[in-house]
């Protein structure tokens, strides 16, 4: 046995710990994401999320500023930060329109893309029991929406929308693993995230109170340890 193999228990274990821990933390981001709720436009909550983000990670960057990325990485950066960048926004707009609940329900149509493209771009195996859960969280979100029952609000939509953006997003960032270290794929997101962000939070800008920029600046905190929404 190889000493890959031989350390794949330890990695994959790590590899939950922290995934169980970033899920806590999207917990704390998402109730303090409804908190502040329309009290600002979402793509500026959005933008000023990244910003603090990207101060916080800057430091912590030298790396990349003394190795620049090639060409091939850089795209697959900007692609990523654009792609997210909207996914944030209809997000943020989601959590304030719609109960927290109904937002984390329907956030669990991400899977299911992100299942889809593992098997379709990284050549992953489906089986039965992922085919399973796919089918499940399309019978699930269709119970959550009622369509025909009920009319599908624009909250809803918006959380849909982002399911597949995010699910793009994750996918990338996947890619990005096999020839860039964590940290500077965490970094680069929140640089381009943020430069995709400008625009629409200056057209809907409104100064936010020091309440908000608190709260928005310990979301940019909370979630840095994996892969961020």
């Amino acid at each position: 046995m190889s000493a890959i193999q031989e350390s794949r228990p330890d990695t994959v274990l790590a590899g939950i710990g922290w995934m169980v821990l970033t899920t806590l933390l999207f917990v704390c981001v998402t109730g303090i994401v409804r908190h502040v709720g329309t009290d600002v436009a979402a793509v500026e909550a959005a933008f000023i999320r990244y910003a603090f983000g990207v101060v916080l990670l800057l430091p912590l960057m030298g790396s990349v500023l003394r190795r620049r990325p090639s060409r091939r990485w850089l795209a697959i950066f900007i692609v990523r930060g654009v792609v997210h960048g909207v996914a944030v926004s209809l997000w943020f707009f989601a959590m304030a329109h719609i109960p927290i609940a109904e937002v984390t329900a329907l956030g669990y149509v991400a899977p299911i893309f992100v299942t889809i493209g593992a098997a379709v771009f990284f050549s992953e195996r489906l089986h039965l029991r992922r085919i399973a859960a796919v089918v499940a969280a399309l019978l699930g979100t269709m119970v959550i929406l009622r369509p025909g029952f009920e009319e599908i609000s624009v909250g809803q939509l918006a959380s849909l929308g982002s399911a597949p953006l995010f699910a793009v997003s994750f996918l990338l960032a996947k890619r990005l693993t096999d020839g860039e270290e964590p940290l500077i794929i965490v970094g680069m997101l929140s640089i381009f995230c943020t430069l995709t962000l400008l625009p629409g939070a200056l057209l809907n800008w409104t100064t936010p109170g020091l309440h908000e920029i608190f709260w928005l600046g310990l979301t940019a905190s909370s979630p840095r340890l994996g892969t961020t929404r």
